[in-house]
């Protein structure tokens, strides 16, 4: 049962951080953006959303 909480908190933590991820982006704030991303996958490597923010905020780096 420990695993499954610690898997639930890692999944808090990641969703906490993609939220303020996705203000910053909004905000164009893509380097901000991108420090956060990586807290939430290191956090949650597995995240999916996490995964697909992290690939949004290279491109918008990329396209500037």
């Amino acid at each position: 049962m420990a695993e499954f909480e610690e898997a639930q908190e890692r999944r808090r933590k990641s969703g906490e951080f993609l939220k303020m991820v996705d203000k910053l982006f909004k905000a164009a704030d893509y380097d901000g953006a991108e420090r956060l991303v990586m807290r939430a996958m290191e956090a949650d490597p597995n995240n999916p959303y996490a995964l697909a923010y992290h690939e949004r905020v290279k491109n918008a780096i990329d396209q500037q």
